[in-house]
Order: structure tokens, then C-alpha cells, then sequence
């Protein structure tokens, strides 16, 4: 598998995977940049456009894919998803697959959604 790529203005990371999947992820925050970019095989090639704006994936599975690469999400995204949380006690782990939130996490959460003002307002 390729290592990763780094956007050309250094914001975004790319990486592959041989589990048949590729992830975005924001270099400053360390945070995935949205849901699993998914082939029907090992992602073999990974790369961004001259501009950024585009990933490109290759597969195993024969199939190239581009992708958009989305900005970081705004702050009230970042407070919504945590509301989310607070509310159902779950969360998506890093493979997007849903996971229960310990007693401990659940309250951090909590405290967190407290200090940025709360649930978001429409």
C-alpha cells in the first residue's frame, strides 16, 4: 500500500488502505475529514489533484475514483456532532462503525457540547 499524501497546501492527509478503503483526514486536528472513501479492494494508489480540491484512489478492485475533499468543518458541525453524542450515547469510531461511549467519555462529551453554549440552534 502506498504511504500517505499530503495535500499540496499541506492541510489535508490521504491514506490507503488494504482493507479497501482510503481516509481524508485534517493534518492540523488530526481529525477524519468525512466517511471512508470505499473500493471492493486493497486501495493501491492515492494521490491529490494540483490544486487540492480532488483525491484520486486506485483499487485493486480496478476502479479509479476522485473524490471531493471536503474543507474542515465549521465549528457548529463540531458542536452538532457532539450533541449527537451527548443525546444517543454513541459514536462512530474511526472505521465508521457505531460504538457506545463509556460512562467516563459520555460525560467529557457532555461537559465539552456545556462550555461551547450548548445544543446548536437551527
Amino acid at each position: 500500500m502506498p504511504g500517505p499524501v499530503v495535500s499540496p497546501d499541506g492541510k489535508a492527509l490521504l491514506t490507503a488502505s488494504a482493507d479497501g478503503t482510503a481516509r481524508l483526514w485534517d493534518v492540523a486536528t488530526g481529525k477524519s475529514l468525512g466517511p471512508p472513501l470505499i473500493h471492493r479492494g486493497p486501495v493501491a494508489a492515492a494521490a491529490f489533484s494540483a490544486d487540492g480540491r480532488v483525491a484520486l484512489t486506485g483499487s485493486y478492485d480496478n476502479t479509479a475514483r476522485l473524490w471531493p475533499v471536503p474543507a474542515e468543518l465549521p465549528a457548529k458541525f463540531e458542536r452538532a456532532r457532539l450533541w449527537a453524542q451527548v443525546l444517543t450515547g454513541m459514536e462512530l469510531d474511526a472505521g465508521g462503525v457505531m460504538q457506545a461511549l463509556g460512562a467516563d467519555a459520555w460525560e467529557r462529551r457532555r461537559q465539552k457540547l456545556r462550555e461551547e453554549g450548548g445544543p446548536p440552534l437551527p
